[in-house]
């Protein structure tokens, strides 16, 4: 196979073939031209939402108003009453004659021998009953009762009395109130059994 070189013919090719080439360029270049998209409009901003919630409406409530209190009156100055103007009422009493009792205690009945004596050491005078300091009886009442360690009186009982009944409630509760120093054996307190005490009620002239 035989291949023209002529000059004169490569010349028309060689042109042709640029300008194809140039057109073909500037086609490319519009319809790449054409494709390209606004970046800017499409893409889209970032952001970001915050929720808050909705804020309640306190209640408003109407505050009663409160009526001012009256204004204080001013006491008056009172004029302190003097001691001297205060004049009580002097009553006058005139006691009657009261008969008084004499009561008298004796011992009587069984004498121990021990360290010590049945002496009491505390007397309590009885009460002398009332119907009979009124209708002026007198009489007396024999005790007989227990001497505990401790000096205490206990188990008292009336042996005998003069009247029999007037004097003997008195009586039994004044000895029960009595004390005395407890018989001493070998240095030991010891109780002592059947002491005798005798009350006499004698009312005074």
């Amino acid at each position: 196979m035989i291949i023209n070189t002529n000059p004169s013919r490569m010349l028309p090719i060689t042109a042709g073939a640029t300008a194809s080439t140039f057109a073909l360029f500037y086609l490319m270049q519009g319809l790449v031209a054409s494709d390209i998209v606004d970046l800017a409009d499409t893409v889209k901003p970032i952001f970001t939402i915050k929720l808050y919630e909705e804020l309640k409406t306190p209640d408003v409530r109407e505050i009663d108003r409160v009526t001012p209190p009256p204004p204080v009156q001013e006491i008056p100055d009172t004029k302190p009453v003097e001691k001297s103007e205060l004049k009580p009422d002097r009553i006058t009493i005139h006691p009657g004659p009261i008969p008084q009792p004499n009561i008298r205690g004796d011992r009587t009945g069984i004498i121990e021998f021990s360290d010590g004596d049945k002496i009491p050491i505390v007397r309590v005078i009885p009460t002398y009953p009332h119907r009979a300091l009124t209708n002026g009886t007198e009489g007396w009442v024999l005790l007989e009762f227990t001497v505990t360690e401790y000096g205490d009186v206990e188990n008292a009982v009336v042996v005998d009395a003069e009247p029999a009944t007037t004097f003997n409630k008195s009586a039994l509760a004044a000895i029960a109130k009595f004390k005395y120093k407890p018989m001493v054996v070998d240095g030991q307190p010891k109780a002592s059994h059947g002491v005798r005490f005798r009350m006499v009620f004698d009312i005074e002239d």
